[in-house]
């Protein structure tokens, strides 16, 4: 229920690329509000509220963290929502954390402009692996590609990687992360809970 970065529709890759340059990389968001939205995993939990402006438009809900975030969620205690109602329907939802994924990049270490890029990953519990190539700068760009974790690997294309690394000064930073995902319907609203854990990011060459 954040804004989010404008994205086109993916290729039959799962792929994407966003350009900076692009008037529409960023949209503004319409909220709509599904009252108080209380988190919970386990003994720990946070409350949600929905923000207004002065004008009474939707400014998003509050972010908050749940208790204990020292110690780690333990992957078979799901993550609950209640929502208490109001353009959205009262509604509950739950999915189970995600984990870390364990990942390796082939050339290792470095990315070769013309050549395919591949990304595999150890299956771990998740529903979806995403990736995300990015040059930093004004001229920079990225690809993101959001795939069935069960895939175990995604090769981008040198296509992709073109778009990405256009400029061989500027590293390129990848990102894997891996998500679980449970959607419902609620009303005539569409909603999803997501729970996501990312790698630690890997700043790569370009040769």
């Amino acid at each position: 229920m954040r804004p989010i970065p404008y994205s086109p529709t993916p290729g039959a890759d799962g792929c994407t690329v966003l350009d900076r340059s692009d008037p529409r990389y960023e949209l503004p968001f319409v909220h709509e509000s599904a009252g108080p939205i209380v988190v919970a995993a386990g003994s720990r939990s946070t409350e949600l509220e929905f923000a207004t402006d002065a004008d009474g438009r939707g400014l998003g809900y509050s972010s908050g963290v749940l208790s204990d975030v020292a110690s780690p969620l333990a992957l078979d205690e799901p993550i609950r929502i209640g929502a208490g109602g109001a353009t959205l329907p009262a509604f509950e939802l739950a999915v189970l954390p995600a984990d870390e994924p364990e990942f390796t990049t082939s050339p290792a270490g470095f990315i070769v402009v013309g050549q395919p890029f591949e990304i595999r990953w150890a299956p771990k519990s998740a529903d979806y692996v995403w990736v995300q190539l990015e040059a930093r700068g004004p001229n920079g760009g990225s690809v993101s590609c959001r795939v069935e974790a069960t895939r175990g690997k995604i090769i981008l294309s040198s296509d992709r990687i073109a778009a990405v690394a256009t400029d061989p000064a500027l590293p390129v930073e990848l990102h894997v992360g891996a998500e679980r995902r449970r959607e419902a319907r609620v009303g005539d609203f569409a909603v999803a809970l997501m729970h996501t854990v990312t790698a630690p990011p890997v700043l790569l060459p370009v040769l």
